[in-house]
């Protein structure tokens, strides 16, 4: 893959037009040029809201895998006699 700058078109120079999209989960940047019909599409791995959905599921999963803790204080007038 060549090393583009994102303004120009590595062919005839014209001005490239960029599109991103996330939907799939990947960040997906296509890069085309109008003047030359030039086009390139790049993964740039996983979108933002992918990784935070994820940890957000981990996290929930692990809560709910975590036994709740007991609260062994007991307060009542019986153990006060004890």
């Amino acid at each position: 893959m060549n090393t583009l700058t994102f303004n120009e078109c590595p062919r005839c120079g014209g001005k490239l037009h960029s599109e991103k999209t996330t939907f799939t989960g990947e960040e997906i940047r296509e890069y085309n040029c109008p003047n030359c019909k030039w086009q390139e599409t790049i993964n740039t791995g996983p979108a933002l809201w992918k990784v935070l959905s994820d940890a957000r599921q981990e996290q929930s999963e692990r809560d709910e895998a975590t036994p709740p803790l007991i609260n062994n204080t007991d307060n009542s007038e019986s153990s006060k006699d004890k």
